[in-house]
C-alpha cells in the first residue's frame, strides 16, 4: 500500500507481511495511523514487530507502545512500515520504555537496532529471543524478568535490574553482559557464548553446562553458587563478597591466553571449592575467610592457595590430580590426601597445621614451616621440612 500527497485511507484484511509507504517526500512531514479491533487474531498480528526504513540522513522514528485502538507513528521523513520482520528495525536513541505492567517480547528473525536500549520497566517482564539480531540492550528494571535466549544474537547486554530475574541461554550468542544485578538471580547457561555474567547483590546461582562459552564470570555480593559441569569458561570465576560454594562436575576452564590462566577466586567469605571432574587450567584460590577445598576428580593444574590471613583452610585431595602445590596460608590449616596425586608441595606455612596421608600420591614435599605442625599416622615417605 502506498499513500501520496494529502490524507489517504485503506482498509485491507491480510495474514502475511505488508509494506506500507506514506508521503515518498523524504522534506514532507508523515503521520501513519493503524486501526484494528481488539481481537486475538489481530493483537497476534499487530503486536509482531514493526520495520522503519527512513530516509538517508532523516530522523529515527520513535515507536509508542502498542494498545487496540488509534495506533499512530509520526516523522518528518517517515518511509515505510513492515509486518512480519524479516528486515531492519530502528529505533531511536533514546530508550524505549514499556512502562508497568508485565511485558512480553520477543524476537525470531530480523535485525532490531536498539542504540538506547528497550526496557521493560516496572514488572515481571519476559524478553525471548529466538533467531534474528538485537543491535542494543534489553533492561528489565525492577520486578522478576526473565532472559530467554533460544537462538540469534544480542549485541548489547542483558541487564535484570532490581527483581530475582532467570538468564537461561540455550543456542545463540550474547556479546554484552549479563548483569543480575539486586535480587537473587539464576544464571543457566547450556550452549551459545556469552561475553561476561555479573550476579550483583544477593545470592545468585550459576551454572554453565552442556557446549556453552563464558568468558568470565563474577558473583558480587551475597552467598553464591557456581556450578562447572561442561563447556568452557575463558577467563576468571571470582565469587567475591560473601560464603560462595564452587563445584566443577565437567567442562574445561581455559582462560585468557598462553599466561592468564582461568582461575577460581573465592574472595571475602569462607568459600567451598570441589572438582570432581573436568580441568581447572589455572588455580583455586581462596583468599580471605576459612577455605575448604576438595579435589574428588578430575584435574587442578595450578595451585590451591587457601589464603594469607589467619583463617584456617581446609584441603582434602580424595581423587585426581593437582599439578601445582597446595598452600595453607597463615591459618591453622589441615591437609589430607587419600586418593589422587598431588605433583607438587603441601606447604602449610605459618600456623600450627596438620598433614595426613593415607592414600594416593604426593611428589613433592611437606613443609610445615613456622608454628607447632603434626603428620601423624601418615604413609607419607617423601621429604618433610
Amino acid at each position: 500500500m502506498t499513500g501520496f500527497d494529502g490524507y489517504d485511507a485503506k482498509a485491507c484484511a491480510f495474514d502475511g507481511r505488508v509494506i506500507v509507504s506514506c508521503n515518498e517526500d523524504p522534506d514532507g512531514p508523515s503521520e501513519f495511523i493503524l486501526l484494528y479491533d481488539p481481537v486475538p487474531d489481530n493483537d497476534s498480528l499487530i503486536e509482531e514487530l514493526f520495520i522503519f526504513n527512513d530516509f538517508e540522513g532523516s530522523e529515527s522514528i520513535s515507536t509508542p507502545i502498542l494498545s487496540p485502538g488509534p495506533f499512530v507513528f509520526e516523522g518528518n521523513d517517515f518511509l515505510g512500515l513492515q509486518v512480519g520482520f524479516d528486515g531492519i528495525l530502528t529505533v531511536d536513541d533514546s530508550a524505549s520504555d514499556w512502562g508497568s505492567g508485565d511485558d512480553t517480547f520477543f524476537v525470531a528473525d530480523g535485525l532490531l537496532e536498539l542504540p538506547g536500549g528497550l526496557i521493560g520497566g516496572a514488572g515481571d517482564d519476559v524478553f525471548t529471543i529466538d533467531g534474528g539480531t538485537v543491535g542494543g540492550s534489553l533492561l528489565g528494571e525492577v520486578g522478576d524478568d526473565t532472559f530467554a535466549i533460544l537462538d540469534g544474537e544480542v549485541r548489547g547486554d542483558l541487564l535484570g535490574g532490581e527483581g530475582s530475574d532467570m538468564f537461561a541461554v540455550d543456542r545463540g550468542t550474547v556479546v554484552g553482559r549479563l548483569l543480575g544485578e539486586a535480587g537473587n538471580d539464576i544464571f543457566d547457561i547450556s550452549g551459545g557464548s556469552v561475553s561476561n555474567i555479573e550476579g550483583g547483590d544477593g545470592d545468585d546461582s550459576v551454572t554453565v553446562a552442556g557446549s556453552a562459552q563464558v568468558g568470565s564470570v563474577i558473583g558480587g555480593s551475597g552467598n553464591d553458587t557456581f556450578t562447572l559441569n561442561g563447556g568452557s569458561v575463558f577467563g576468571d570465576v571470582f565469587g567475591d563478597l560473601g560464603n560462595d560454594t564452587f563445584t566443577v562436575t565437567g567442562g574445561v576452564l581455559l582462560g585468557n591466553g598462553d599466561t592468564t590462566f582461568g582461575n577460581i577466586v573465592g574472595g571475602l567469605g569462607n568459600d567451598t571449592f570441589t572438582v570432581t571432574s573436568g580441568t581447572v587450567t589455572g588455580s583455586l584460590l581462596g583468599e580471605a575467610g576459612e577455605d575448604s577445598f576438595n579435589i574428588e576428580g578430575g584435574t587442578v593444574q595450578g595451585n590451591i592457595v587457601g589464603g594469607d590471613t589467619d583463617d584456617a583452610d581446609t584441603i582434602s585431595i580424595a581423587g585426581g590430580m593437582l599439578e601445582g602445590s597446595a598452600f595453607g596460608g597463615g591459618g591453622n590449616n589441615r591437609f589430607t590426601v587419600s586418593d589422587g596425586k598431588v605433583q607438587g608441595d603441601l606447604s602449610g606455612g605459618e600456623g600450627n597445621d596438620t598433614f595426613l596421608v593415607t592414600g594416593g600420591t604426593v611428589a613433592g614435599s611437606l613443609r610445615g614451616w613456622t608454628g607447632e605442625d603434626r603428620c601423624p599416622s601418615s604413609d607419607f615417605s617423601g621429604h618433610l621440612s
